[in-house]
């Protein structure tokens, strides 16, 4: 009996020796656990960070195309016009310079008649 109860009390602190280790072993899990938890949780935050600045990054770039865009289309406007001016001043000097040249036919041709008429009258 006395051998038995001896067992009994090995058997009991086994169990407690076992239970013991298997809770160390449970902290230790938990705690390695718990530093990766917190280390996805640092890397996490710092994607969603160099995410969230890409983000910006690509919309001021598409802003600034979408002003380069405008600007471009301003300055083809400009342009356009600058054209339409410039057809137009040169129809306008093509319209006096044939203007300034039928009056000058014009004066030639009185001249003409004119040195005619005296020739006629010196004569």
């Amino acid at each position: 009996a006395a051998m038995d109860g001896k067992q009994s009390e090995d058997a009991e602190a086994f169990e407690q020796r076992m239970e013991e280790a298997l809770s160390r072993q449970r902290a230790m899990f938990e705690e390695s656990l718990q530093i990766e938890l917190m280390r996805n949780e640092t890397a996490m935050n710092s994607l969603r960070e160099k995410y969230d600045a890409n983000i910006s990054l690509l919309q001021q770039t598409e802003e600034g195309l979408g002003q380069a865009k405008k600007d471009l289309e301003n300055m083809k406007e400009h342009f356009r016009q600058k054209e339409v001016d410039s057809s137009r001043q040169m129809e306008e000097n093509e319209r006096v310079k044939a203007n300034l040249e039928t009056r000058l036919q014009q004066k030639e041709d009185q001249s003409a008649k004119d040195a005619e008429i005296i020739t006629k009258k010196l004569n």
